[in-house]
């Protein structure tokens, strides 16, 4: 079964303290689900920064981006569509981490995609 980790750059004064965050993690992918992550702070959590970086370890799916900003109103761009992409990639990587914005888990809506990656992955067992 997919393992399946959080990860927000919030907070993170030094670039090279997140990537030793992903380096500890040692996921086999890095899922961005922001909405946009073409400006970031400093340009450093840039899409295109982060496909630099961290090169085929890094996949945007802008399916799974909150249009709210909103914890207490999550609203995905295409939940069904997102999520499907992402049981696509289970089937390929054991461990998935889902990479957004904010400091902590509980504020962002990644919380809520794995959430429901998992509850829809038990369904399906």
């Amino acid at each position: 079964m997919v393992k399946v980790s959080l990860l927000g750059y919030g907070g993170t004064k030094k670039p090279e303290d997140f990537f030793a965050r992903v380096d500890q993690l040692n996921p086999d992918l890095v899922v961005d689900v922001r909405a946009n992550p073409h400006r970031a702070y400093r340009g450093t959590y840039t899409k295109t920064h982060l496909e630099k970086t961290l090169k085929q370890k890094y996949l945007w799916i802008p399916e799974l981006g909150n249009k709210t900003r909103d914890i207490n109103n999550i609203q995905l761009v295409d939940e069904e569509k997102g999520l499907q992409k992402l049981f696509e990639l289970a089937e390929k990587y054991e461990h998935i981490v889902l990479l957004c914005a904010e400091k902590k888990d509980e504020d962002c809506h990644r919380s809520y995609v794995r959430n429901r990656f998992l509850e829809l992955l038990a369904e399906r067992s």
